[in-house]
């Protein structure tokens, strides 16, 4: 199954890797990969366990991407650091972060010849992070007062409204405001449960579509390109019920056919589209790992979805890839 289209990712930290035996019929994504992980004492420490600052690893990842896969067009779609507790406005941890892993992937561009065509600062504004909700911060807080990190970056891709409520009512003014302030891109992404909340085509949520139809086209009046993500949440729910989750042979089939229903209505104004967001986390149970029929069945879904959109789609200077997460 061949996957020739641009890379793009998440990154926020690098481990050390041991060889390590799993149970041969335990399938999950850690067996899978066969090794374990630990981090180097000396790693500078973030809100989150589990994220150690390691700007040297961006670099590696980014030049092994390059020479391992032939150099395919790269989207840093997620990158940032977590804070923990009360944080003052002297955040220089934040600083810190940003100023190397920058400086690492300008090094991996500029002298290692990596296609580098995008990068994300996650995230400016705050939002539920991971399973522990609003405990691990990647901003600041709630509170709008300039921090000492406040300076850069200056062009940063990120989403924050969907349509599963409302738009508020000055959407195009923020949106004004980020493309004043060198925000070039915008990541949107999509609800598959929301769109079609029974899984069937011919029976979409209108006011939904209507909704996701006024954010790109007010996106696209002020200068901002959408990067659309088709799915990143739920399954619809008369689809599990019916076909399972993404270890299902049929799921690709369901998901082919609601891409189509997404390109025919949105295809001609967005030029960069993303199949699938943490690849690696599309288990609906968040305490289950997810299993590698599924990663299999969700990658199969990806690559009929590819074949369909260049079947559709004039892909002139367009783009459809696929997320993952590299630590």
């Amino acid at each position: 199954m061949a996957l020739m289209t641009s890379l793009d990712f998440n990154q926020y930290t690098s481990v050390l890797t041991f060889p390590k035996a799993f149970d041969k019929n335990l399938q999950i994504y850690d067996a899978d990969r066969g090794v374990g992980t630990v981090a180097d004492r000396s790693w500078l420490d973030s809100g989150s366990p589990w994220l150690k600052m390691t700007p040297t690893g961006f670099r590696k990842i980014l030049k092994f991407i390059k020479e391992d896969y032939g150099n395919p067009p790269i989207y840093v779609t997620e990158n940032g650091v977590s804070e923990r507790g009360p944080i003052d406005l002297n955040d220089t941890p934040r600083i810190y972060y940003y100023e190397n892993y920058i400086n690492n992937a300008m090094k991996a561009f500029l002298l290692d010849g990596v296609d580098l065509r995008g990068y994300t600062a996650w995230t400016l504004m705050d939002n539920l992070e991971w399973t522990p909700g609003f405990a691990e911060s990647l901003v600041k807080d709630l509170t709008l007062i300039p921090s000492a990190s406040q300076t850069f970056p200056s062009e940063e891709t990120h989403d924050v409204f969907d349509c599963s409520h409302a738009l508020p009512s000055k959407l195009r003014d923020h949106f004004q405001y980020l493309q004043s302030r060198g925000v070039t891109h915008y990541k949107v992404p999509l609800s598959w449960s929301h769109i079609l909340p029974t899984g069937d085509s011919s029976r979409p949520n209108r006011d939904t579509v209507r909704c996701y139809r006024t954010l790109l086209e007010q996106l696209t009046e002020s200068g901002l390109q959408p990067l659309v993500v088709l799915h990143r949440s739920a399954v619809p729910e008369g689809l599990r019920a019916t076909l399972g989750d993404w270890d299902s042979p049929e799921l690709p089939e369901a998901f082919e056919r609601y891409a189509e229903f997404v390109f025919a209505e949105f295809g001609d104004s967005v030029k960069y589209w993303i199949t699938f967001s943490h690849l690696d986390e599309l288990s609906s149970d968040e305490d289950k790992a997810l299993s590698a029929s599924a990663l299999q069945g969700a990658l199969h879904a990806h690559d009929r979805v590819y074949q369909l959109y260049h079947r559709m789609v004039s892909v002139k200077g367009k783009t459809l890839s696929l997320i993952i997460r590299v630590h």
